[in-house]
Order: structure tokens, then C-alpha cells, then sequence
């Protein structure tokens, strides 16, 4: 079962990208490489132990006790889809790192609208023993429960909709949503929250959309803003404000849905290269992926590169060609892991060309402050008691919850 810990350890050491600010002035850490690998090794150690403390938390036994409930429930009372939509993004973190706001269980089942059936179903809900007994309340889907030997709530409120202005079916209305708040009680000590906020344009595409969860003392939040020449998508979870996972992409240039859908139609049935060297959408991609003090970043100046590849049509040898293909990706992609805290670099990303079987073909490697190159095994040895701790990850949530994973 050594799929995911080997997938985890090439995200965490070899994959980057950032902002243009972010590399400039390459200050290397002056740590050996048996100093990085122990401390590549602590941070994915810990990792992995953050995310099986979310796994245990107070709050899924109380998600687990209103679930048992519902299906005993003789009052035949079905949780609100607000309610269930809250809960199951919030449930997305007890299986491991969410990426992404699943807006699509927000979309009605049958005839009609989630607002509406949001609206009817405001009020208390209690349970009495052998179901939720309703009493009125506007503004609010609450549940009341008990766990053990106190009170559980879990709250919906402040959810508010815009009308889609593209309404392609007949029989349910396509809503967007504005707002959405969640709370979960537990006694008198509030031990989850959940609040979406979403802007719109007339297009029905996103402006704002953005869900922050809070569990205890872990924080998760997810973002997609567009202003139509940024497009920009990143997510973080956090214990009491220190990292265990952060990721963003930013890309640059007319990011307009309308001007995407009229390049792509524009350029439909043209050669591949042509219509890259001609297109308008793309000018820069930024991204970064950090996991605890460990970012991976970098920055692809995509017009540059598009710019110089011009060049490549009058090119008419391998070894010519991924010379060039070498000069442009090292003058336009910079690639860096480096330690968050304190932006030194652990390596940076080297293109390069070497011939193979009597061809010429290029490269990529990460070489370190003291000029060293990645060795193929770096990875072979030193990460023993991270694979481990990721292996007792991994089959807590095969128990827990059906997880399957490859077998070796």
C-alpha cells in the first residue's frame, strides 16, 4: 500500500509554482540535504497526524447520533438540503483534504426551488424520543438532540439566492446561492461553523465564491474570485492559525467567460501551435502548494513563453529545437520548494538537455544551494516513519470509512 505515500512524498518535494516576486533574489538555506529530508520528513509526518485528529473530533460523533436519528425519525421529517449540504462539505474534511465547493447538492431534486423549500420548512425541530417535533421560527432550519447526556444543535440560517438568468429546465428553478450560515452546538460550546458567500454575474459564471469551515481549532477555507482579468482558486487548512495545507492558482490575462468561449470557437480546427502562439486569454499562471513550513511555488510567464516558442516554427533540428525549448522554459518557468517561514530555498528547478539512445531530449531537475542535483534516491531512504505514519492514515480510513486505496 505504498500508492499514496509515494504520491504524497513527490507532491510534497517536487511539484511547484508561485508569484513573480517569489523567486527573486535565491536566497538558499544553508542546511545539508540530510537536514531537508529530516525536516520534509517532520512536516509530512505531521501532516498526517493533523488530518487523523480531524478524523476524531466530537463533532462527527454528533453528526453520526442526527444521522441514526433521522432514520429512526417516526415523524417523517427529511433534513432540509440546506442542512445536508452544509453537513456533507463539512464531512468532506473527515476523509481527507477537501479541494472544492460541491455546489451541486445545493441543486433541488424535484419540482421547484431550494429557497422555497428552505422557506417552508423554517422552524424547531426537536427530538422527543421518536422523532423531530416541529415548532415554527422564521429565518431558521434548527435540529435539537441529545448526545450523550446533553443537548446537540446544528443550525441553518441567513441562506439567500439569486434566480440563474440561464433557466434551461422545466421543472425546477436554478437558484445561485448568495449566503448560507451553519453552526453546530454541542451543550454550550459551539464546536463547528459553516458560512458560504457567493457574487454572481450576469452570465450565471462566478464572481466570489468562497466557504470558510471552523472545527475546533481547525480552520478551512476555500476561494474562486474572477474580475474578469484574474482568475484566482485557492484553499487552506489550518490548526490555530499554523499551516497544514494551503494551495492557490492565480491566472492572468482576459479570463471573461464570454471572451474564453469566442477565442476557443475562433480557433477551433486551427493548428495546435499556431493557434497558441495567436491566443489572447493566457498571459501568466501563478500557483503554489504548501504542506506545514514546505511550499512548492513558481511562476509561468506564459506569453513569454508563447512569444519565444514563435521561433520553434523555423527550427528544423531535434537538438536546435529542445535547445531553444531549454533556453525559454529556463528563462519563463521558475520552480522552487522552499521553507514558508523564512523563503529560503531548498531547490530550484534547472532545464537541461542530454542525448538518450542517440536522441536528443530535454529535462527537468531540482538542484540545491550547494549545486547538487535531486538524486534519483533521494526518496529511497529517510522517510520511514512518514510512510508509516501515512500507512496508519490510510487504513484508519479504510476502517472508518470504506476507503479503498491500490494494493501494492
Amino acid at each position: 500500500m505504498k500508492f499514496l505515500p509515494a504520491m504524497l512524498i513527490a507532491g510534497l518535494c517536487a511539484f511547484s509554482a508561485c508569484s513573480d516576486d517569489e523567486g527573486n533574489g535565491e536566497v538558499f538555506s544553508d542546511l545539508t540535504t540530510e537536514e531537508h529530508k529530516a525536516k520534509l520528513e517532520d512536516e509530512g509526518i505531521a501532516f498526517a497526524q493533523n488530518m487523523d485528529a480531524v478524523a476524531d473530533l466530537k463533532l462527527y460523533d454528533v453528526v453520526d447520533v442526527f444521522m441514526n436519528l433521522q432514520e429512526q425519525d417516526q415523524q417523517n421529517t427529511n433534513v432540509n438540503p440546506t442542512v445536508a449540504f452544509g453537513l456533507d462539505q463539512v464531512n468532506e474534511l473527515r476523509k481527507g483534504a477537501k479541494s472544492s465547493v460541491n455546489l451541486k447538492a445545493l441543486a433541488p431534486e424535484e419540482k421547484g426551488s431550494i429557497s422555497a423549500e428552505f422557506a417552508e420548512q423554517t422552524g424547531v425541530y426537536t427530538w422527543d424520543g421518536t422523532g423531530f417535533v416541529y415548532a415554527a421560527k422564521e429565518g431558521e432550519i434548527t435540529y435539537i438532540f441529545p448526545v450523550g447526556d446533553v443537548d446537540a444543535t446544528i443550525t441553518v440560517n441567513n441562506f439567500s439566492v439569486q434566480l440563474a438568468a440561464n433557466q434551461e429546465m422545466d421543472d425546477f428553478e436554478l437558484e445561485l446561492p448568495l449566503s448560507l450560515d451553519m453552526s453546530v452546538t454541542l451543550g454550550t460550546a459551539e464546536i463547528c461553523s459553516y458560512a458560504l458567500v457567493g457574487e454572481w454575474y450576469d452570465n450565471d459564471t462566478p464572481k466570489l465564491l468562497k466557504e470558510t469551515i471552523k472545527l475546533e481549532v481547525y480552520t478551512f477555507s476555500h476561494e474562486l474570485s474572477n474580475n474578469k482579468s484574474t482568475l484566482s482558486m485557492g484553499s487552506s487548512f489550518d490548526n490555530n492559525g499554523t499551516v497544514i495545507f494551503a494551495n492557490n492558482i492565480t491566472i492572468e490575462g482576459n479570463v471573461d467567460y464570454s471572451a474564453i468561449v469566442a477565442e476557443l470557437e475562433a480557433t477551433e480546427g486551427e493548428d495546435g501551435l499556431a493557434s497558441a502562439l495567436e491566443q489572447e486569454i493566457l498571459t501568466k499562471a501563478n500557483a503554489w502548494f504548501q504542506v506545514g513550513d514546505v511550499k512548492m511555488e513558481g511562476v509561468l510567464d506564459v506569453k513569454g513563453l508563447i512569444n519565444g516558442m514563435s521561433e520553434a516554427e523555423n527550427i528544423d533540428s531535434e537538438e536546435a529545437y529542445n535547445a531553444l525549448m531549454v533556453e525559454l522554459l529556463n528563462a519563463n518557468v521558475k520552480l522552487y520548494v522552499k521553507y514558508a517561514d523564512s523563503n529560503e530555498i531548498i531547490a530550484r528547478s534547472d532545464f537541461y538537455t542530454i542525448i538518450k539512445d542517440g536522441f536528443s531530449i530535454w529535462q527537468m531537475r531540482m538542484i540545491f544551494g550547494d549545486g547538487s542535483a535531486v538524486a534519483s534516491d533521494f526518496f529511497d531512504t529517510g522517510f520511514e516513519d512518514m510512510i508509516a505514519e501515512i500507512d496508519a492514515l490510510i487504513a484508519k480510513m479504510e476502517a472508518n470509512f470504506g476507503e479503498e486505496t491500490p494494493a501494492e
